[in-house]
């Protein structure tokens, strides 16, 4: 199944990429993202509107680093949003529930259903972004 570039039907839009990530930091900060429901976050860049307002020289800003997804990991992250209902929890005693990762025979089923083929190299990268999404959700229940 060939994935939409970035910026085309609107996946990825507005995103740019941080040139001091590797591609795995990336993954599991868009992980990250997706659990907090900041991952398709974009502002309008109106940096220039509010230097003028504060009478700032626009000339003087520099550019200004925003969150995206490398257009490489654009397969990665459609292949989670696919499964990412797929999650093993566990209540927790005092409310709230622990968050242990993807049901992988779930996540199987869903991939196979959706048509996704998938490769080793694309599972590693699935599993990056279901890194930092578990370290998201689970962020403050384990102390």
């Amino acid at each position: 199944m060939p994935w939409p570039a970035v910026g085309r039907s609107g996946f990825g839009a507005g995103l740019q990429r941080r040139a001091a990530e590797s591609p795995f930091g990336k993954l599991t900060q868009a992980g990250r993202d997706w659990a907090n429901g900041t991952l398709f976050n974009t502002r309008p860049d109106d940096d220039a509107t509010e230097a003028a307002f504060w009478g700032i020289n626009p000339a003087l800003l520099t550019a200004t680093e925003t969150k995206g997804i490398w257009e490489s990991n654009v397969p990665a992250v459609h292949a989670f949003l696919t499964i990412d209902s797929q999650f093993r929890m566990t209540a927790l005693a005092r409310g709230g529930v622990l968050v242990h990762g993807l049901d992988y025979n779930g996540a199987r089923a869903g991939l196979e259903m959706a048509g996704v083929a998938v490769t080793p190299d694309l599972w590693s990268d699935i599993q990056m972004i279901e890194a930092g999404a578990v370290g998201e959700l689970n962020r403050g229940r384990m102390q």
